[in-house]
């Protein structure tokens, strides 16, 4: 009954029902990625700046203490990239939207960064997209936008301003269309 849960540290439930989510040091079954070994002092080498809940966010001197590496799904994308694999992932599937980092936040220098905030206020809108969008809604040239595409639609047709037409494969539900560069 909430649109966004964050369980920092806790296992969540077998069963989730839709919402967006947000796994600190934790994992689910039927989550975005399978938690891995245990490394001390990762370090991070790339985060996925195209990904709507790492716009704006520079993680490069991010320090953590110890971390999970993190098996992502098929589905899911890795949003945070370590030495020897994923420290965060994101993915949506059956309604339920989530973000999954492999490390604990306090024992991290990641919360004392600017981009800790813009991160967060990232992933609120990537964990809880609108519902519903009317006519006369717009979005600014190059932002992603999220379409919620119903579950037995395994393409879209998406025609640009200037009546391009691309055919696009639905992997995901909502959908994040970002080839949106014209205006």
């Amino acid at each position: 009954r909430y649109d966004l849960v964050v369980f920092d540290g806790v296992k969540p439930p077998a069963s989730l029902p839709p919402g967006g989510y947000l796994l600190v040091n934790t994992s689910v079954n039927g989550g975005p990625a399978r938690t891995g070994k245990i490394v001390s002092r990762p370090t991070i080498v790339d985060s996925a700046r195209s990904h709507p809940a790492c716009a704006y966010v520079d993680f490069s001197g991010v320090k953590i203490l110890k971390a999970h590496y993190l098996h992502p799904e098929p589905w899911a994308t890795t949003i945070i990239e370590g030495e020897g694999g994923a420290l965060a992932v994101a993915g949506a599937r059956q309604g339920r939207n989530f973000v999954q980092l492999g490390f604990n936040l306090l024992e991290s220098d990641f919360p004392l960064h600017v981009g800790f905030p813009i991160f967060l206020a990232n992933c609120l809108d990537w964990l809880t997209p609108r519902q519903t969008r009317t006519t006369g809604d717009s979005i600014r040239a190059g932002q992603p936008v999220y379409i919620d595409i119903p579950p037995d639609i395994r393409e879209v047709t998406i025609t640009n301003p200037s009546g391009h037409k691309q055919t696009v494969k639905v992997t995901q539900t909502p959908m994040i269309f970002d080839d949106t560069e014209h205006a």
